[in-house]
């Protein structure tokens, strides 16, 4: 088995335990997510090479099981039937705060991302910059050489 599948394995496995320990509320889910971080880690750190992408596959791993984790749980609230209403409304309050955690993973991911992806093309306005410069030189050289 690769690295990648075990990783792929361990996720799985991961998530389904943090929708049971959520549902069950023996913890809370900031700590259900904490954990399956805590856990799947060190199996992140062998497939990358540095720190930056280390610091962006643990932000989308996050993402993905508190996604994961409200998606479960809406459909766990709006299938069960005999819920009591103290446990519904509880529920519906975790459901709510996840559901805002992820806004906020979501938008930090797609920060970073870009963040990263302007460090990966930083070389692209420099080019453009040299490119304009160059043209502008052979210009006002073609322009003086008339001039004669």
């Amino acid at each position: 088995m690769s690295e990648q599948d075990d990783v792929k394995a361990t996720f799985k496995m991961l998530a389904g335990q943090a929708i049971d320990r959520a549902w069950n509320a023996r913890d809370s889910w900031v700590q259900v997510i904490d954990d399956c971080m805590e856990a799947i880690v060190p199996l992140l750190q062998k497939l990358v090479r540095s720190p930056e992408q280390l610091a962006l596959q643990v932000l989308r791993t996050r993402y993905e099981i508190t996604r994961q984790l409200v998606a479960a749980m809406r459909t766990k609230v709006a299938a069960a039937a005999n819920l009591t209403p103290d446990f519904k409304r509880r529920m519906d309050a975790e459901i709510e705060n996840l559901g805002r955690h992820e806004d906020y993973l979501a938008a930090t991911l797609r920060h970073t991302e870009s963040l990263t992806e302007t460090k990966r093309n930083s070389w692209v306005p420099r080019a453009a910059l040299v490119i304009a410069s160059t043209s502008l030189l052979w210009q006002i050289i073609a322009a003086l050489w008339h001039l004669k």
